[in-house]
């Protein structure tokens, strides 16, 4: 591992960050930026987030994080807009699950980005071999298969892997709890029992949660 030249100058390395996202959807990778901003924001580093596509039914966001969700705006002309507000900041922008035409927008306006890839090929909404490095210095993967995999595909940024490890709370190792689940799905005590929770989509892989429970 070394430094990647430019990525994020030492004078602004406290800067506001700025975090671009498709959704606030309950799902994992939204978890993740949540959970990502609420511990910097601990930390007392300024983040805006920037929401594209308003749900319904939206995880909540952390005390003291600053928020716009798109609303009459096109998605383009709402991206037009932040790329307008961004472009002075040396840092790039953190986006997660945003299409390659959204991002052309950003790059246009001399706005870089570091994308994650939350999902395997079978979920990419991008095509990583696509982009400059001038406009993509750096990218993050969730998992060292992710990362081989966009390699593999011709990406051409550095690919670093990020594994986060989700907040657990204390209900989730309390043995009552446990025993109340157990109970409810008429899982006996002595039975092994193996769970995985996700859309049910090619990237999620539950043939590989089998191989696992197969191996044990």
């Amino acid at each position: 591992m070394r430094p990647i030249a430019g990525l994020v100058s030492v004078d602004d390395a406290r800067a506001k960050l700025r975090v671009l996202i498709a959704s606030l959807a309950p799902g994992g990778a939204e978890r993740i930026v949540l959970e990502w901003l609420a511990a910097e924001r601990a930390r007392g580093r300024e983040a805006e987030l920037a929401v594209l596509h308003p749900r319904r039914t939206a995880l909540p966001v952390p005390q003291g994080l600053a928020v716009r969700v798109r609303t009459r705006q096109s998605p383009e002309a709402f991206v037009a807009a932040l790329a307008q507000e961004w472009r002075l900041d040396a840092a790039p922008v953190s986006t997660h699950l945003i299409t390659d035409d959204l991002l052309a927008i950003l790059w246009q306006a001399g706005v870089r980005t570091v994308p994650t890839v939350h999902n395997h090929r079978d979920g990419w909404r991008n095509d990583p071999a696509a982009w400059n490095p001038r406009d993509v210095p750096a990218v993050v993967a969730c998992a060292e298969s992710v990362r081989r995999q966009l390699l593999e595909a011709g990406c051409g940024a550095p690919v670093v892997t990020v594994r986060h490890r989700p907040r657990v709370g204390a209900q989730a190792c309390d043995t009552g709890t446990r025993a109340a689940t157990r109970e409810a799905l008429r899982v006996p005590a002595d039975t092994m029992l193996i769970g995985a929770i996700g859309a049910i989509k090619p990237q999620k892989d539950y043939p590989r949660a089998i191989d696992v429970l197969a191996a044990v």
